[in-house]
């Protein structure tokens, strides 16, 4: 009964630490979309890992379809589809 009774705290403290997450994040999220600039923030692989709705809006594109993509895919792929487009015509 001990083991069980410390896996249901466990379990109540994980709940609680989610809550405490989702609730950041969302404090987060309404910070950085108030402020009037582009912000973004990437790990080491250059991937966004989040971005304020100044810079979804700057690429005509949802935040969550930014966040995850790497800023080098985003960006060397445009130029190579103009630079290609550029040399047939």
């Amino acid at each position: 009964m001990g083991r069980r009774c410390e896996r249901l705290q466990d379990l109540e403290s994980l709940r609680r630490s989610e809550k405490k997450y989702r609730l950041l994040s969302s404090q987060l999220e309404a910070i950085l979309d108030h402020i009037p600039g582009l912000i973004f923030y990437k790990d080491i692989k250059n991937n966004y890992i989040r971005v304020n709705k100044y810079v979804a809006d700057a690429h005509k594109k949802e935040k969550t379809a930014l966040e995850g993509v790497s800023l080098y895919d985003r960006h060397i792929d445009g130029y190579n589809r103009t630079k290609t487009l550029g040399k047939n015509n």
